[in-house]
């Protein structure tokens, strides 16, 4: 078992080897059987499939929780994990809830960076709502997080960039979602995602479109399917997702 279930060819071998670890839990501690549902869940809402990743994650906190009395660390990544799930399926209070719960424990330890994830994500619920002053609030937040986290990692810098780009885009502050956008195109030269590289054409198309700048736009959209079709895109894309399989 391991991170190469994000891979997507491996998800079936993946899926099966989980299962086959979950039916014989004699040689499993706790930690490991609440480590492979979690695995599960991550491998289903990579898919789309949110109501069985839902179930898997909910199987691992039952298992923590029982055993929290011998946990080394904490788990309210899974709690992050659900909310994403339950935004997907617009079940909107759900994964509000679930991510203020992860977002009070992680304030509780001072993680800064996973900070950062918790506001990104409660910044992408508000603005699928057309919320966007607290959308703006939660991007902003989340990429002062991210700047000033002592494991600060460039992606998720670039990811909250350009989450308050779009933000910025749709309140009519032109100027500074194009710096915002300025600054995420020049890191992105470092080698990023595919799935990040996509984000910001998408969000070029949006802003030039806004202006009335359409042979940009045409540009941009050139390059965003591009990327997307292209044979390093289909082979290398990521299911950025913000799902986490551990803190």
């Amino acid at each position: 078992m391991g991170p190469f279930i994000l891979i997507w060819k491996n998800a079936l071998e993946s899926i099966y080897h989980l299962n086959k670890a979950l039916q014989d839990q004699q040689n499993l501690d706790f930690h490991q059987i609440a480590k492979a549902n979690n695995l599960m869940g991550i491998i289903y809402l990579t898919h789309g499939e949110n109501e069985k990743a839902i179930t898997y994650f909910n199987k691992s906190i039952q298992i923590r929780i029982a055993n929290q009395n011998d946990l080394d660390e904490p788990f309210d990544y899974l709690y992050n994990n659900k909310g994403i799930c339950f935004s997907r399926i617009e079940a909107y209070d759900s994964a509000f809830a679930n991510h203020n719960r992860c977002l009070r424990s992680r304030v509780l330890r001072q993680d800064t960076f996973a900070i950062g994830q918790s506001f990104y994500n409660l910044g992408a619920l508000h603005f699928e709502l057309e919320a966007f002053d607290s959308a703006e609030y939660y991007f902003q937040r989340s990429l002062y997080m991210r700047e000033n986290a002592s494991n600060s990692v460039l992606s998720a810098v670039v990811e909250s960039e350009i989450g308050l780009a779009n933000v910025e885009i749709e309140m009519g502050y032109y100027k500074e979602a194009e710096k915002l956008m300025e600054r995420a195109n020049n890191e992105i030269t470092y080698g990023l995602s595919t799935e990040i590289s996509l984000r910001l054409y998408k969000a070029y198309m949006n802003l030039y479109h806004k202006t009335g700048r359409y042979q940009k736009a045409f540009e941009a959209s050139e390059k965003y399917y591009h990327t997307r079709d292209s044979l390093f895109g289909l082979d290398k894309r990521e299911a950025l997702i913000r799902a986490n399989i551990t803190n």
